[in-house]
């Protein structure tokens, strides 16, 4: 019995980006933000139904204020994102940060949510 492209398809294991890519690729988005401030959010009315906006943790370990760029979607008007961690194992150092303290700044777009 010959596999045809649509059987391979379904089975094969998705091709993931090397794990450089993925780091370099979440640092330009910090850099984008430290530059650019909020003008790089977006909110889910902008596009097709989900956001970015940038969640600032206190560090679990170091106590210092901890930046991260995540999407979003909103739940009537809540913000609700999900918690992965780029590809890698494990839970996201920000989940694990709000873990240990859950007071948080979240930025949308030009505003602050509370």
């Amino acid at each position: 019995m010959t596999r045809t492209a649509a059987t391979t398809s379904q089975t094969a294991t998705p091709k993931l980006p090397p794990a450089w890519f993925k780091h370099l690729f979440w640092r330009g988005h910090r850099l984008a933000y430290r530059v650019l401030g909020s003008r790089v959010l977006w909110t889910p009315a902008s596009k097709r139904g989900w956001g970015a906006m940038h969640l600032a943790t206190v560090g679990r370990k170091s106590g210092d204020r901890r930046g991260v760029i995540v999407g979003y979607i909103e739940d009537d008007s809540t913000p609700v994102v999900l918690a992965m961690n780029g590809w890698d194992e494990g839970q996201p150092s920000w989940w694990l940060n709000l873990e240990a303290n859950p007071n948080c700044e979240l930025m949308v777009g030009p505003k602050a949510v509370s």
